[in-house]
């Protein structure tokens, strides 16, 4: 009921940045938020809340998420696949700075997110506990992702002297 409201007001237009986080959304706010017409939004942190990846690939659609510069979506058990549909489905030419703490990535998360082009302008990243360990670090310097960046949050991932070194080793 309040993201719908929300998502209906006359304020929207000037709104550029909106925290949400600790709200208890579920999917269904998701959606409703997806389609509001944000003009002018550029900044949305929506951490910690009850939201599923169904609720996140509502806002892959959503047609402001192409000029956002930064998202907070951490603190919701996604997953790989989650992260990797979304992803799929997102398109984030304006981003600049991604929070995706304790996602559940992984792995696999890692790697479908070294994957994804981001087009240069991601300057920080935050992937703290998503138990990455050392081949989520290799995953990562493969890709694209880390081209550029100025912040990258791996605290708590146990990336050990190989994930260390892996990030000395990239290009």
């Amino acid at each position: 009921e309040g993201a719908k409201a929300l998502s209906e007001s006359v304020f929207l237009n000037s709104l550029e940045s909106l925290d949400l986080s600790y709200n208890q959304l579920t999917d269904p706010a998701l959606e409703s938020l997806a389609p509001a017409p944000f003009a002018n939004l550029k900044s949305l942190r929506i951490r910690s809340n009850y939201f599923t990846k169904d609720g996140l690939l509502h806002l892959a659609n959503a047609p402001w998420l192409s000029t956002l510069e930064e998202l907070d979506i951490s603190y919701h058990k996604i997953g790989a696949r989650g992260v990797g549909s979304w992803l799929k489905a997102a398109q984030m030419g304006a981003m600049r700075s991604l929070k995706m703490a304790q996602m559940g990535m992984g792995v696999s998360g890692a790697k479908v997110l070294a994957s994804y082009d981001f087009q240069g302008t991601l300057k920080e990243l935050s992937l703290s506990n998503n138990n990455l360990k050392s081949n989520g670090v290799k995953a990562l310097c493969s890709g694209t992702v880390l081209e550029g960046l100025t912040f990258l949050d791996l605290s708590n991932n146990q990336v050990g002297l190989e994930g260390i070194d892996s990030l000395l080793d990239s290009r």
